[in-house]
């Protein structure tokens, strides 16, 4: 899980549950089925900003060495806890312990187990999370070894993390008594003063190793030849050539030029387990005269992850309880200054609705067209009076009058010329 971090211990808290499980146990670190105890504590509470964490405490070990182990073999365990209902989806949040052996083991010997360490997912808003314990998973890894078998070794000598044999076909020819060869200087000679060499063509020996590598220990001198070699199920060899040094450059006919315990072939990284190796004397030129096998030099490599075969799964019961893990916001803290913000408490507020109408000084366009009754559209309400057509008569009556009067003017005027004359 992303922003996930490992802290020392479970979170200790008041208010946390403790609920002991009986896990179900199977693997190569048991016989059969065992159970082993496990008890694990969820805190009900946890502060935003904080980290949640699981806790996780074992009881009696029924775990047994699966083979002999040197000083150093380590058991490591993950622990898992599913969480969900926090975002979309769900997470594993993981814990992790390892113990180390401080003096050899033999085989079936009771596997000490480790502490687990809590892991911790940091929270970073308030809600809820939903915590469901999970499996248990073990695993061994040894320290580093290595062992050299010699060439008289024709069965699995049993016990012992690393092993290697071989089988020789009816071309092998064994000879002893090799510690008089010269050999160039600053070589190795043979391992154990002994060989087994073929010079048949195509003659072929088979190699078994339980480890995770192997180095194939020959000589190199120039009447050797060809060796085509397949690892396990691969179906296109690898050719090594025994007549050059391991940097290709070919070795001189002048004596001494032999060297000793070469590793002709070497491979690691392999899972732990049973490997084969198929050696075969290649045919024709440039096969030489001589195939030899001197010796094996098998590894266990202390990585983790090439010991899939010693993995042991503790499985939960199907009654773990899922706990609520409420997540909450930090309490106020006081600050050391003198200074105090104080946050205001919100008061009710009354909500009244209000229809305005502007008045027309504030007005872009007029909120009203008024057409005032009887006279021309001034945008000015009607005064309330006569009606109009009293004015019209009114007006009509003055000029007819004023004819009249001017009519009757005339007459007057005229009529007073004529006494004139």
């Amino acid at each position: 899980m992303s922003g996930a971090i490992l802290l020392i211990g479970p979170a200790e808290a008041v208010d946390t549950d403790h609920r002991t499980y009986d896990y179900l146990c199977k693997g190569a670190l048991v016989e059969g089925t065992k159970p082993l105890k496990v008890t694990v504590s969820v805190p009900r509470t946890v502060t935003s900003g904080q980290g949640l964490q699981v806790g996780w405490a074992l009881g009696d070990s029924p775990f047994k060495a699966p083979e002999a182990l040197a000083v150093g073999a380590k058991l490591s365990v993950k622990a898992s806890a599913v969480i969900a209902n926090y975002w979309d989806g769900t997470g594993l949040l993981e814990s992790t312990g390892s113990s180390t052996t401080t003096a050899a083991l033999a085989k079936g010997a009771a596997l000490t187990l480790p502490t687990i360490t809590a892991g911790s997912y940091m929270t970073s808003r308030d809600g809820t999370i939903n915590a469901k314990p999970s499996d248990l998973v073990f695993n061994l890894a040894p320290a580093e070894t290595s062992s050299l078998f010699n060439d008289t070794i024709v069965a699995d000598p049993g016990e012992g993390l690393v092993r290697g044999w071989f089988n020789f076909g009816n071309q092998w020819t064994y000879a002893g008594n090799r510690a008089n060869v010269e050999f160039a200087s600053g070589s190795l000679k043979d391992y154990q003063d002994d060989i087994q060499h073929a010079t048949v063509d195509n003659a072929t020996a088979t190699v078994k190793f339980t480890g995770t590598g192997i180095d194939i220990l020959s000589e190199r001198d120039n009447d050797m030849g060809q060796v085509s070699i397949l690892l396990d199920d691969a179906t296109t060899p690898v050719i090594r050539d025994a007549s050059k040094k391991a940097d290709g450059t070919p070795l001189g006919a002048t004596e001494p030029n032999k060297l000793g315990q070469e590793a002709l072939w070497s491979v690691k990284g392999l899972a732990y387990g049973e490997h084969t190796v198929k050696l075969s004397k290649v045919s024709g030129t440039p096969g030489g005269t001589y195939m030899i096998l001197d010796a094996l030099k098998v590894y266990a490599e202390s990585k983790p992850e090439l010991y899939k075969a010693f993995e042991t799964k503790c499985e939960a019961p199907t009654d773990v309880v899922v706990s609520q893990i409420k997540v909450v916001k930090p309490s106020a803290t006081p600050s050391s200054s003198n200074h105090t913000t104080v946050s205001p408490t919100p008061r009710p507020t009354t909500t009244t609705t209000v229809t305005v109408t502007p008045s027309a000084s504030t007005s872009q366009s007029p909120q009203v067209i008024v057409t005032p009754k009887g006279g021309a559209q001034t945008g000015e309400m009607a005064v309330e009076g006569p009606s109009g057509r009293v004015y019209i008569w009114l007006g009509v009556v003055l000029v007819l009058g004023g004819v009249g009067a001017g009519l009757v003017w005339r007459r007057r005027v005229k009529a007073d010329a004529g006494r004139a004359g």
